[in-house]
């Protein structure tokens, strides 16, 4: 036979542990973001990571004809991802490994 587990009643008292931290997952839970703060918070996110790409192209500036050319022509910013994380990635990683040898 299986046994069900009953809910305790409100009148069993609880240890002050207990209800301190069922007093901190209450106010840990979050309350629904609107649409408008989402926006706002999106848009916040969207706005610095162009800020990390546009230092990252700074950076390789000197080096990388590719990244010279986007301050002068629209790229798209997937395809100038990709161009960071394949070309520069191996370039930091060639470096370290020729430091560490």
């Amino acid at each position: 036979m299986l046994k069900v587990p009953t809910p305790q009643s409100a009148s069993t008292p609880q240890s002050a542990d207990e209800a301190a931290s069922a007093t901190a997952v209450w106010a840990n839970k979050r309350k629904k973001e609107s649409k408008k703060e989402r926006r706002a918070r999106v848009a916040g996110e969207i706005y610095q990571n162009m800020l990390r790409i546009k230092e990252a192209l700074d950076r390789f500036r000197e080096n990388c004809l590719f990244c010279q050319q986007t301050c002068y022509v629209s790229v798209d910013t997937i395809f100038l991802l990709t161009h960071l994380n394949i070309v520069h990635d191996q370039v930091l990683l060639q470096i370290r490994v020729s430091r560490n040898v």
